[in-house]
C-alpha cells in the first residue's frame, strides 16, 4: 500500500504504475499494474497494487514503484523459507 499524490495541472485517470520486484542486489523486474480511479490535481490517495514473487520465492526482496521512470517508493520485503 502507498500514498500518491498528483502534482500536476491535470487529473489522472486510471495510471499504469511499475511495480518493481528485486531479490538481494538483482535488478529489479518491471511489471505494469494499473490503479483505478482518478486523482485531482493537488490530491493524494492511498493505493493498493498487486505484487508477485515467483514460487519458491524466499530471502531478501526491494519492492519498487514508479511512475513516468520517475521511482515513488521503495521497500524491503523478507520472505522467510517456504519449506523452514
Amino acid at each position: 500500500m502507498f500514498t500518491v499524490g498528483n502534482t500536476g495541472t491535470g487529473p489522472v485517470e486510471n495510471p499504469v504504475f511499475q511495480v518493481g520486484t528485486a531479490h538481494g542486489v538483482s535488478a529489479p523486474e518491471w511489471d505494469e499494474r494499473q490503479w483505478r480511479g482518478t486523482l485531482a490535481p493537488g490530491k493524494k490517495a492511498r493505493i493498493e497494487l498487486p505484487v508477485e514473487l515467483p514460487d519458491g520465492a524466499h530471502g531478501d526482496y526491494t519492492v519498487t514503484l514508479r511512475y513516468a521512470g520517475r521511482v515513488l517508493a521503495e521497500r524491503p520485503w523478507g520472505v522467510a523459507r517456504p519449506w523452514a
